[in-house]
């Protein structure tokens, strides 16, 4: 009796929440649902068992809040997620294995797959056909959150008595306050710059990005990587617009600093296309966990670079007091849309592992904390706003505790034959949000979270990375890695892959420990690619010029 009874209030549960939706909407759910690879039953408007698990499954994955109650809100999130994701993935697959030809494609599937996988090829293509595709994404996605990550934030720092240090936010000097100034010092600095963008902004890629970055609404994670199975790229595999133009937005602002006429175009072409994005509301974070990548990197990065090109720029801007203030607002959005920035291993209150496998990697303890802590605190103190520094702080000192006795970040240090370069990123990003922090407080080079590596000595053992990369095969040789082939030579051993890692990206840390490093290792050719290897700001010549000061 006890079992029919739980039976008959299960039907009268399911059949009381299958009200809450018309059936004819439901089945449309339903029916987005199975276009999205879930199986939500029968498509027949009726709410059972199974399209509750696929819903929930489904909320999981894109963060959104559900308690079991399909709402209207929650039914046409379903719907446009899914309508925004109905391209199918063996076209996708196709174009970026170059095995389908943007050719191919109808007006209507091209403007699709633009949406949700930018390609030069594609993006070329419509250009061709002169097409004005609607690239926007129309989803809500202020829908509450599963996880939002602040609160998180605000409890590591209260069960684990973490103290934000005094900072003063009154009379904060611009970085870069003259750009004649700034434009001279870079290349007095930097053996033949002017020339080095003056190519650079000729390249096929760069002339694509220029193009491209203006009609970005939206940055989505990773949407062609593994594309083609491998789980990465290979050789032959196209990368999206995001990737390619990494580089290509950091070349865009310093080609404005470039002499004579190239300078003047490229500033006129930088701050237009910086007023395109306030105009937009744009881009906007689009994160979901796709395919188990539950960080949107790409997006903390552009936005991490954007603002450190108006940083170094923005006295070149013709800009009054309502465009500043308008920059500064559309600044506050984006870092604000930053979090969470982990939405599948998240670390909350506690404090970062270290581990010695890469078992359960997680972004709250590896280089996207270091960079998130950065732009939030460039933009903090651009907004003179004491909640985001609190913010930035706690979030560079979650970090920290992921920093091993010997200096070394145990998470970046596993990744395999790119841990070294990994090693350097994180310090490099680290190194810029000091930079950041020194403008309003004093640095706390000895600090350490729970007994872990200082600052100090995680900055020491990255330089030493950097001049030797095989030191960082004790941790990176692991199991969870030992699959790249590449990454081994014929007696077996490991060998980092070889990326340059310039010394002017710890200018913070060399300017106040080791000036005649710094001073030494400036002057010599570099290629505009290493000006984008601190994923953005490029401090050198601002330090300098405080030591000589």
């Amino acid at each position: 009796m006890g079992r029919n009874l739980r039976q008959i209030a299960n039907a009268l549960i399911f059949s009381i929440m299958a009200t809450q939706s018309h059936s004819t909407e439901l089945r449309d759910v339903q029916a987005a649902l199975q276009d999205l690879g879930y199986a939500p039953g029968p498509v027949d408007g009726q709410y059972g068992r199974r399209t509750r698990d696929a819903l929930e499954q489904f909320f999981e994955r894109t963060n959104v809040v559900f308690e079991g109650t399909l709402n209207d809100d929650l039914a046409q999130f379903v719907l446009d997620f899914s309508e925004y994701a109905n391209t199918p993935r063996e076209i996708l697959a196709g174009l970026v294995t170059q095995t389908t030809k943007p050719s191919d494609l109808d007006d209507e599937m091209l403007c699709s797959t633009l949406r949700v996988l930018p390609l030069n090829v594609t993006f070329r293509e419509a250009e061709v056909r002169n097409l004005d595709c609607d690239l926007s994404v129309n989803l809500d996605l202020n829908l509450p959150r599963r996880y939002s990550g602040l609160d998180e934030i605000e409890a590591y720092a209260s069960s684990n008595n973490i103290t934000v240090p005094d900072f003063d936010l009154t009379n904060v000097a611009p970085v870069f306050p003259d750009l004649e100034e700034t434009r001279t010092a870079f290349n007095s600095y930097n053996v033949g710059f002017g020339r080095v963008f003056h190519e650079a902004v000729r390249t096929r890629h760069v002339d694509f990005c220029r193009s491209w970055l203006p009609t970005v609404r939206h940055v989505m994670p990773n949407p062609s990587k593994n594309l083609d199975g491998t789980g990465s790229w290979k050789e032959t595999t196209l990368r999206d617009a995001q990737v390619i133009c990494q580089d290509g937005l950091t070349t865009l602002a310093l080609a404005a600093l470039s002499d004579g006429a190239q300078g003047a175009w490229a500033l006129r072409d930088y701050q237009a296309m910086v007023d395109t994005w306030i105009r937009n509301d744009a881009p906007v974070n689009l994160m979901y966990d796709n395919e188990g990548v539950s960080t949107n990197f790409p997006y903390i990065l552009m936005i991490n670079q954007i603002t450190s090109g108006v940083e170094v720029l923005r006295a070149g801007f013709d800009w009054g007091p309502e465009q500043d203030l308008a920059y500064a607002e559309w600044a506050r959005r984006r870092v604000d849309d930053i979090h969470p920035y982990e939405i599948r291993n998240p670390v909350g209150s506690e404090f970062c592992r270290r581990p010695i496998s890469g078992g359960s990697m997680s972004n709250e303890c590896m280089n996207a904390a270091a960079i998130t802590a950065q732009v939030t605190m460039r933009v903090g103190i651009l907004t003179q706003s004491p909640e985001l520094i609190r913010r930035a702080y706690l979030t560079f000192h979650r970090y920290m505790a992921a920093i091993r006795p010997d200096g070394s970040p145990a998470f970046d240090s596993l990744r395999g034959c790119y841990a070294a370069d990994y090693v350097a990123w994180a310090a490099m990003f680290s190194d810029a949000f000091l930079f950041q922090w020194d403008r309003i407080a004093e640095i706390d080079w000895t600090l350490r979270v729970n007994e872990g590596g200082s600052i100090k000595e995680m900055m020491e053992y990255a330089l030493s990375v950097v001049e030797t990369p095989s030191l960082v095969n004790q941790y990176a040789d692991n199991e969870d890695f030992n699959f790249l082939r590449e990454c081994y030579d014929g007696s077996g051993n490991m060998v980092q892959k070889d990326i340059e890692n310039p010394i002017e990206f710890f200018a913070t840390y060399l300017g106040a420990h080791d000036p005649d490093r710094l001073r030494a290792g400036i002057g010599s050719y570099r290629n505009n690619w290493s000006f984008s290897r601190g994923g953005g700001p490029n401090y050198e010549t601002a330090v300098l010029k405080a030591l000589s000061d």
